[in-house]
Protein backbone atom coordinates (compact mmCIF):
# COMPACT_ATOMS: atom_id res chain seq x y z
CA UNK A 1 0.00 0.00 0.00
CA UNK A 2 2.84 2.34 0.88
CA UNK A 3 4.53 1.60 -2.46
CA UNK A 4 1.28 2.30 -4.31
CA UNK A 5 0.97 5.64 -2.52
CA UNK A 6 4.55 6.56 -3.40
CA UNK A 7 3.96 5.57 -7.02
CA UNK A 8 0.82 7.71 -7.09
CA UNK A 9 2.74 10.71 -5.69
CA UNK A 10 5.56 10.21 -8.21
CA UNK A 11 3.09 9.97 -11.08
CA UNK A 12 1.34 13.09 -9.84
CA UNK A 13 4.64 14.98 -9.72
CA UNK A 14 5.49 13.91 -13.26
CA UNK A 15 2.07 14.96 -14.42
CA UNK A 16 2.53 18.33 -12.75
CA UNK A 17 5.95 18.70 -14.38
CA UNK A 18 4.55 17.81 -17.79
CA UNK A 19 1.71 20.26 -17.26
CA UNK A 20 4.18 22.97 -16.28
CA UNK A 21 6.26 22.26 -19.38
CA UNK A 22 3.15 22.49 -21.53
CA UNK A 23 2.65 25.97 -20.13
CA UNK A 24 5.76 27.53 -21.71
CA UNK A 25 5.05 31.08 -22.82
CA UNK A 26 4.42 31.71 -26.52
CA UNK A 27 7.69 31.58 -28.46
CA UNK A 28 9.34 29.22 -25.96
CA UNK A 29 9.92 25.48 -26.24
CA UNK A 30 10.33 22.85 -23.53
CA UNK A 31 13.89 21.47 -23.61
CA UNK A 32 15.37 19.24 -20.90
CA UNK A 33 12.71 20.31 -18.44
CA UNK A 34 13.20 24.03 -19.06
CA UNK A 35 11.34 26.55 -21.18
CA UNK A 36 13.83 28.05 -23.65
CA UNK A 37 13.82 30.31 -26.68
CA UNK A 38 15.40 28.15 -29.38
CA UNK A 39 15.94 31.24 -31.52
CA UNK A 40 18.67 32.50 -29.19
CA UNK A 41 19.57 29.69 -26.75
CA UNK A 42 23.20 28.60 -27.27
CA UNK A 43 22.49 25.11 -25.85
CA UNK A 44 19.24 24.57 -27.78
CA UNK A 45 19.69 26.52 -31.01
CA UNK A 46 16.88 25.93 -33.49
CA UNK A 47 15.97 22.67 -31.75
CA UNK A 48 16.29 21.05 -28.34
CA UNK A 49 19.78 19.70 -27.72
CA UNK A 50 21.43 21.47 -30.65
CA UNK A 51 24.34 23.18 -28.88
CA UNK A 52 26.53 25.79 -30.54
CA UNK A 53 30.28 25.15 -30.43
CA UNK A 54 32.98 27.23 -28.77
CA UNK A 55 33.00 30.83 -29.96
CA UNK A 56 29.67 30.41 -31.76
CA UNK A 57 26.35 31.94 -30.71
CA UNK A 58 22.70 31.33 -31.58
CA UNK A 59 21.07 33.98 -33.75
CA UNK A 60 17.65 33.42 -35.27
CA UNK A 61 17.87 29.71 -34.47
CA UNK A 62 21.17 29.27 -36.32
CA UNK A 63 24.58 28.57 -34.76
CA UNK A 64 26.89 31.15 -36.27
CA UNK A 65 29.22 34.05 -35.51
CA UNK A 66 27.80 37.52 -34.85
CA UNK A 67 27.88 39.60 -38.02
CA UNK A 68 30.49 42.39 -38.12
CA UNK A 69 29.60 46.00 -38.86
CA UNK A 70 29.78 47.33 -42.40
CA UNK A 71 32.83 49.46 -41.54
CA UNK A 72 35.44 49.48 -38.75
CA UNK A 73 34.60 51.85 -35.89
CA UNK A 74 36.33 53.17 -32.79
CA UNK A 75 35.52 56.13 -30.59
CA UNK A 76 31.89 55.64 -31.58
CA UNK A 77 28.70 55.49 -29.55
CA UNK A 78 26.73 52.29 -28.98
CA UNK A 79 23.25 52.14 -27.49
CA UNK A 80 20.09 50.04 -27.49
CA UNK A 81 17.64 52.08 -29.52
CA UNK A 82 13.90 52.47 -28.93
CA UNK A 83 13.38 49.73 -31.54
CA UNK A 84 15.44 47.29 -29.39
CA UNK A 85 18.17 47.14 -32.03
CA UNK A 86 21.79 47.97 -31.17
CA UNK A 87 22.80 51.30 -32.67
CA UNK A 88 26.42 52.19 -33.55
CA UNK A 89 26.80 55.94 -34.11
CA UNK A 90 29.74 57.76 -35.67
CA UNK A 91 33.27 56.45 -36.07
CA UNK A 92 36.90 57.49 -35.98
CA UNK A 93 36.91 57.63 -39.79
CA UNK A 94 40.63 58.12 -40.21
CA UNK A 95 41.77 60.70 -41.05
CA UNK A 96 38.44 62.33 -40.12
CA UNK A 97 35.09 61.01 -38.80
CA UNK A 98 32.25 60.25 -41.20
CA UNK A 99 29.11 60.32 -39.03
CA UNK A 100 27.93 57.05 -40.59
CA UNK A 101 25.64 54.99 -38.36
CA UNK A 102 24.03 51.55 -38.44
CA UNK A 103 21.86 49.23 -36.33
CA UNK A 104 22.14 45.54 -35.44
CA UNK A 105 19.20 43.21 -34.89
CA UNK A 106 20.26 40.24 -32.70
CA UNK A 107 17.25 38.20 -33.86
CA UNK A 108 18.37 38.32 -37.51
CA UNK A 109 22.13 38.82 -36.96
CA UNK A 110 22.21 41.69 -39.46
CA UNK A 111 23.42 45.29 -39.51
CA UNK A 112 21.42 47.86 -41.51
CA UNK A 113 22.09 51.58 -42.15
CA UNK A 114 20.79 54.35 -39.89
CA UNK A 115 20.60 58.07 -40.68
CA UNK A 116 24.05 59.66 -40.47
CA UNK A 117 24.78 62.10 -37.66
CA UNK A 118 24.41 65.78 -38.55
CA UNK A 119 27.90 66.52 -37.28
CA UNK A 120 30.73 64.15 -38.04
CA UNK A 121 32.15 63.29 -34.65
CA UNK A 122 34.19 60.74 -32.74
CA UNK A 123 34.81 60.12 -29.04
CA UNK A 124 31.01 60.38 -28.82
CA UNK A 125 29.03 58.74 -26.04
CA UNK A 126 25.31 58.11 -26.36
CA UNK A 127 22.44 57.61 -23.97
CA UNK A 128 18.84 56.53 -24.36
CA UNK A 129 16.46 59.05 -22.92
CA UNK A 130 13.70 57.04 -21.31
CA UNK A 131 11.15 59.05 -23.28
CA UNK A 132 12.13 57.16 -26.40
CA UNK A 133 14.87 59.28 -27.96
CA UNK A 134 18.57 58.61 -28.57
CA UNK A 135 21.08 61.38 -27.88
CA UNK A 136 24.59 61.64 -29.37
CA UNK A 137 26.53 63.74 -26.88
CA UNK A 138 29.71 65.76 -27.25
CA UNK A 139 32.81 64.13 -28.70
CA UNK A 140 35.30 65.82 -30.99
CA UNK A 141 35.95 66.57 -34.61
CA UNK A 142 39.46 67.12 -35.96
CA UNK A 143 40.71 67.40 -32.36
CA UNK A 144 38.17 70.13 -31.52
CA UNK A 145 35.88 69.09 -28.62
CA UNK A 146 32.16 69.64 -29.17
CA UNK A 147 29.34 70.94 -26.99
CA UNK A 148 26.66 69.91 -29.47
CA UNK A 149 24.04 67.22 -28.87
CA UNK A 150 21.92 65.47 -31.49
CA UNK A 151 18.61 63.73 -30.94
CA UNK A 152 16.79 61.06 -32.92
CA UNK A 153 13.19 60.26 -31.98
CA UNK A 154 11.83 56.78 -32.57
CA UNK A 155 9.50 58.02 -35.32
CA UNK A 156 12.02 60.34 -36.99
CA UNK A 157 14.23 59.59 -39.96
CA UNK A 158 16.80 62.33 -39.38
CA UNK A 159 18.78 63.70 -36.47
CA UNK A 160 17.92 67.11 -35.00
CA UNK A 161 19.96 69.42 -32.79
CA UNK A 162 19.16 69.31 -29.09
CA UNK A 163 20.19 71.54 -26.18
CA UNK A 164 23.95 72.04 -25.96
CA UNK A 165 26.19 70.94 -23.12
CA UNK A 166 27.36 73.68 -20.76
CA UNK A 167 30.87 73.27 -22.19
CA UNK A 168 32.60 71.23 -24.92
CA UNK A 169 33.42 67.68 -23.84
CA UNK A 170 35.53 65.20 -25.73
CA UNK A 171 35.43 61.62 -24.43
CA UNK A 172 32.98 62.30 -21.57
CA UNK A 173 31.45 59.56 -19.43
CA UNK A 174 27.68 59.41 -20.04
CA UNK A 175 24.84 57.41 -18.49
CA UNK A 176 21.10 57.59 -17.92
CA UNK A 177 19.94 57.59 -14.31
CA UNK A 178 16.92 55.95 -12.80
CA UNK A 179 15.50 59.48 -12.46
CA UNK A 180 15.24 59.73 -16.28
CA UNK A 181 18.05 62.26 -16.51
CA UNK A 182 21.27 62.04 -18.54
CA UNK A 183 24.59 62.53 -16.74
CA UNK A 184 27.71 63.59 -18.68
CA UNK A 185 30.90 63.88 -16.63
CA UNK A 186 34.32 65.33 -17.31
CA UNK A 187 35.99 64.80 -20.69
CA UNK A 188 38.44 67.25 -22.24
CA UNK A 189 37.86 70.80 -23.49
CA UNK A 190 41.26 71.21 -25.15
CA UNK A 191 43.35 68.60 -26.92
CA UNK A 192 46.48 70.57 -27.79
CA UNK A 193 49.38 69.17 -25.78
CA UNK A 194 48.09 67.78 -22.50
CA UNK A 195 44.27 67.62 -22.46
CA UNK A 196 42.41 70.22 -20.40
CA UNK A 197 39.93 68.27 -18.28
CA UNK A 198 36.41 69.59 -17.69
CA UNK A 199 35.93 69.22 -13.90
CA UNK A 200 32.13 69.38 -13.76
CA UNK A 201 29.16 67.09 -14.27
CA UNK A 202 26.40 68.12 -16.70
CA UNK A 203 22.82 66.93 -16.08
CA UNK A 204 20.08 66.92 -18.74
CA UNK A 205 16.45 66.90 -17.63
CA UNK A 206 14.95 66.61 -21.10
CA UNK A 207 14.95 70.37 -21.70
CA UNK A 208 18.31 71.81 -20.73
CA UNK A 209 21.74 70.94 -19.36
CA UNK A 210 22.91 72.26 -16.01
CA UNK A 211 26.38 71.97 -14.51
CA UNK A 212 26.80 70.45 -11.08
CA UNK A 213 29.74 71.67 -8.96
CA UNK A 214 33.11 69.98 -9.32
CA UNK A 215 33.45 66.82 -7.19
CA UNK A 216 35.45 66.76 -3.94
CA UNK A 217 39.26 66.57 -4.21
CA UNK A 218 39.37 62.81 -3.73
CA UNK A 219 37.41 62.33 -6.98
CA UNK A 220 39.74 62.87 -9.93
CA UNK A 221 38.18 64.41 -13.07
CA UNK A 222 39.37 62.59 -16.19
CA UNK A 223 38.53 61.75 -19.78
CA UNK A 224 37.92 58.36 -21.33
CA UNK A 225 36.06 57.08 -18.26
CA UNK A 226 32.88 55.04 -18.68
CA UNK A 227 29.62 55.46 -16.79
CA UNK A 228 26.62 53.26 -16.00
CA UNK A 229 23.35 53.86 -14.20
CA UNK A 230 23.18 51.40 -11.30
CA UNK A 231 19.99 49.79 -10.04
CA UNK A 232 20.10 51.79 -6.78
CA UNK A 233 19.87 55.06 -8.74
CA UNK A 234 23.55 56.00 -8.46
CA UNK A 235 25.80 56.73 -11.43
CA UNK A 236 29.06 54.77 -11.47
CA UNK A 237 32.16 56.20 -13.17
CA UNK A 238 34.87 53.65 -13.99
CA UNK A 239 38.50 54.13 -14.94
CA UNK A 240 39.60 56.87 -17.32
CA UNK A 241 42.74 58.78 -18.32
CA UNK A 242 44.49 61.78 -16.80
CA UNK A 243 47.10 62.46 -19.46
CA UNK A 244 47.34 62.65 -23.23
CA UNK A 245 49.16 59.31 -23.24
CA UNK A 246 45.77 57.71 -22.42
CA UNK A 247 47.17 55.54 -19.65
CA UNK A 248 44.45 53.78 -17.69
CA UNK A 249 43.27 54.42 -14.12
CA UNK A 250 41.65 52.07 -11.59
CA UNK A 251 39.41 54.62 -9.84
CA UNK A 252 35.68 53.91 -9.46
CA UNK A 253 33.38 56.61 -8.09
CA UNK A 254 29.62 56.67 -7.48
CA UNK A 255 27.53 59.82 -7.77
CA UNK A 256 24.23 59.87 -5.87
CA UNK A 257 21.82 62.25 -7.63
CA UNK A 258 19.34 62.38 -4.74
CA UNK A 259 21.93 63.82 -2.33
CA UNK A 260 24.39 65.18 -4.93
CA UNK A 261 27.21 63.41 -3.12
CA UNK A 262 30.11 61.24 -4.26
CA UNK A 263 31.26 57.90 -2.86
CA UNK A 264 34.49 56.01 -3.61
CA UNK A 265 33.93 52.38 -4.57
CA UNK A 266 36.35 49.43 -4.76
CA UNK A 267 38.98 50.10 -7.42
CA UNK A 268 39.24 48.10 -10.62
CA UNK A 269 41.82 45.32 -10.60
CA UNK A 270 43.29 46.63 -13.85
CA UNK A 271 43.85 50.23 -14.98
CA UNK A 272 41.48 51.10 -17.83
CA UNK A 273 41.07 54.05 -20.17
CA UNK A 274 38.54 54.03 -23.05
CA UNK A 275 36.98 50.81 -21.77
CA UNK A 276 33.30 49.83 -21.95
CA UNK A 277 30.91 49.07 -19.09
CA UNK A 278 27.43 47.61 -18.81
CA UNK A 279 24.90 46.77 -16.11
CA UNK A 280 23.72 43.19 -16.69
CA UNK A 281 20.07 42.18 -16.17
CA UNK A 282 20.93 40.81 -12.71
CA UNK A 283 22.40 44.17 -11.60
CA UNK A 284 26.07 43.23 -11.80
CA UNK A 285 28.41 45.73 -13.45
CA UNK A 286 30.82 44.45 -16.13
CA UNK A 287 33.86 46.37 -17.39
CA UNK A 288 35.53 45.36 -20.66
CA UNK A 289 38.96 46.02 -22.15
CA UNK A 290 40.37 49.52 -22.52
CA UNK A 291 43.95 50.74 -22.43
CA UNK A 292 46.04 49.68 -19.46
CA UNK A 293 48.69 51.54 -17.46
CA UNK A 294 51.22 51.04 -20.26
CA UNK A 295 48.84 52.24 -22.97
CA UNK A 296 48.25 48.77 -24.40
CA UNK A 297 44.80 47.53 -25.36
CA UNK A 298 43.46 44.90 -22.95
CA UNK A 299 41.15 41.89 -23.27
CA UNK A 300 40.55 41.62 -19.51
CA UNK A 301 37.00 41.64 -18.13
CA UNK A 302 35.92 42.12 -14.54
CA UNK A 303 32.61 42.37 -12.73
CA UNK A 304 31.27 44.05 -9.61
CA UNK A 305 28.15 43.20 -7.65
CA UNK A 306 26.81 46.29 -5.82
CA UNK A 307 25.01 43.95 -3.40
CA UNK A 308 28.38 42.49 -2.36
CA UNK A 309 30.70 45.49 -2.22
CA UNK A 310 33.08 43.71 0.12
CA UNK A 311 34.08 41.32 -2.68
CA UNK A 312 35.27 44.13 -4.91
CA UNK A 313 35.90 43.41 -8.58
CA UNK A 314 36.03 39.78 -9.73
CA UNK A 315 37.55 38.36 -12.92
CA UNK A 316 35.31 37.16 -15.76
CA UNK A 317 36.13 35.44 -19.05
CA UNK A 318 38.43 37.62 -21.14
CA UNK A 319 37.35 38.91 -24.53
CA UNK A 320 38.56 36.84 -27.50
CA UNK A 321 40.78 39.76 -28.55
CA UNK A 322 41.96 42.98 -26.87
CA UNK A 323 40.37 46.32 -27.70
CA UNK A 324 39.72 49.85 -26.49
CA UNK A 325 37.50 52.73 -27.68
CA UNK A 326 34.60 50.32 -28.24
CA UNK A 327 30.97 50.41 -27.14
CA UNK A 328 28.96 47.85 -25.19
CA UNK A 329 25.30 47.38 -24.29
CA UNK A 330 23.06 44.84 -22.57
CA UNK A 331 20.40 43.78 -25.06
CA UNK A 332 16.90 42.44 -24.52
CA UNK A 333 18.09 38.83 -24.86
CA UNK A 334 20.10 39.18 -21.63
CA UNK A 335 23.46 39.18 -23.40
CA UNK A 336 26.10 41.89 -23.68
CA UNK A 337 27.24 43.09 -27.10
CA UNK A 338 30.73 44.62 -27.44
CA UNK A 339 30.91 46.47 -30.73
CA UNK A 340 33.94 47.66 -32.69
CA UNK A 341 36.92 49.29 -31.01
CA UNK A 342 40.60 49.83 -31.58
CA UNK A 343 43.70 47.67 -31.30
CA UNK A 344 46.88 49.21 -32.65
CA UNK A 345 47.06 50.14 -35.48
CA UNK A 346 43.47 49.57 -36.66
CA UNK A 347 39.83 50.18 -35.87
CA UNK A 348 37.69 47.03 -35.66
CA UNK A 349 34.39 46.07 -37.29
CA UNK A 350 33.82 42.93 -35.22
CA UNK A 351 30.91 42.26 -32.86
CA UNK A 352 31.51 40.20 -29.71
CA UNK A 353 28.66 38.70 -27.69
CA UNK A 354 29.00 37.80 -24.00
CA UNK A 355 26.54 35.69 -22.00
CA UNK A 356 26.85 36.74 -18.33
CA UNK A 357 24.83 33.71 -17.20
CA UNK A 358 27.40 31.24 -18.58
CA UNK A 359 30.53 33.47 -18.71
CA UNK A 360 30.90 32.58 -22.39
CA UNK A 361 31.76 34.53 -25.56
CA UNK A 362 30.69 34.30 -29.21
CA UNK A 363 32.73 36.06 -31.89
Amino acid sequence: MKRMAMAFVAASLLACEDSALDDCAPGLDSCAGTCVDTRIDWSHCGACGRACGEGIGCFGGVCTSPQPMSIPRSGHGVVVGPDERIWALGDSGMPSPTGASEAYDPSTNHWTPLPALLEKRRDVLVAVNLRGAVHAIGGQRLNVPLDTVERLDVSAETWTNSAKLTSPRGAPAVAVGRDEKIYAAWGYSELVGEPTIVPTLDVFDGLKWTAEPAPPPEVIPRFGAVAVGAEDGSILFLGGCKTGAALGMTAVDAYHPDTKTWEPLPALNFPRCAAAAVVAPDGRVFCFGGRDASGQESAAVELYDPAEKEKGWQSAASMPEPRAYMGAVAAGDGRIYVVGGWVYPNSLETTLVYDPATDRWAW
